[in-house]
């Protein structure tokens, strides 16, 4: 993917959950209260899907993070200090190198005092080029054919699903440093939302070929089902957003993802809006309970 200049100077920031069953209980076993446990330092790291481009209020800033996004609501409902690291088209690569002038590395937010971690990161950048911009670009080609997924495929496997599995080694090695920076955090992987629609197709809002839409459906739940991996082996939480946003996806009636087109006030193009933001705020407030 290119640059991180490149996508500010755009403003095209895009990245990109998997079963959102029972509450948690309590990390002790104990009956689940009312109030969510007491956290002094909460560290968020994480891309657009974290950041919010877009979505109001929105002051300038080279990550172009919202005061909305779920990382600002959770710390007001926590009542804790939040350190918000979460950058536009940040990559997992981004957590440990700085992404630009003034940008440094997400990961450089944690303290060994920090109680609290929430991570979101994984669709940069090879996953947002394929769905967007390489899949709508072939669109027309075959508007009710698959030529992306035709073009993903190689003796060797889908260039998609071979990208997850080598972030899949990554994302372990960052939850594996994320640990050895506050030990005593609290760790939540968070989860990509239903974005694509699972059957019919809306191209006035996300110009992809019809039968090319499943196979980003599946491509988006094989890396929600990757990141779910990683939390399990380290003994993390799983955040689950797509479920939770199953019929707000691009085509939806009511939708919580934006379309093509940046909506000035709502949300930058292919990024989530505050309906979304508001959803995932929810889940985690749950889940730290």
């Amino acid at each position: 993917m290119t640059s991180f200049r490149r996508y500010a100077a755009l403003t095209a920031l895009l990245v990109v959950a998997s079963g959102c069953g029972p509450e948690a209980p309590a990390p002790d076993g104990s009956a689940k209260t009312d109030q969510p446990t007491t956290y002094h330092h909460y560290v968020a790291m994480g891309d657009s899907y974290s950041a919010a481009p877009g979505v109001p209020p929105a002051p300038p800033d080279p990550c172009m993070r919202s005061r909305a996004n779920y990382p600002s609501q959770v710390a007001l409902r926590l009542d804790t200090r939040l350190e918000d690291r979460t950058c536009s088209a940040a990559t997992i690569a981004h957590l440990s190198t700085p992404q630009g002038a003034g940008v440094g590395p997400q990961l450089d937010g944690l303290k060994p005092s920090t109680d609290l971690v929430t991570l979101s990161i994984g669709a940069n950048p090879t996953l947002t080029s394929g769905w967007f911009w390489g899949c709508g670009s072939v669109a027309a080609s075959n508007p009710q054919g698959s030529p992306c997924k035709d073009a993903m495929q190689t003796a060797s496997g889908d260039l998609n699903i071979t990208a997850i599995e080598t972030e899949q080694k990554e994302l372990a090695a960052t939850v594996a440093e994320i640990h050895r920076r506050s030990p005593d955090a609290r760790l939540v992987l968070v989860g990509y939302p239903q974005i694509f629609p699972t059957s019919g197709s809306c191209p006035e809002r996300l110009p992809v070929a019809a039968a090319d839409l499943p196979y980003a459906d599946q491509v988006l739940r094989a890396l929600n089902k990757m990141i779910e991996e990683v939390a399990k082996a380290d003994g993390a939480d799983y955040l689950d957003v797509y479920s939770a946003t199953e019929g707000h996806n691009i085509c939806a009636e009511d939708p919580w993802i934006q379309g093509k087109d940046t909506e000035e006030g709502v949300a930058l193009f292919y990024h989530p809006r505050a309906a979304e933001q508001k959803a995932v705020a929810d889940l985690l407030i749950d889940l730290l309970r």
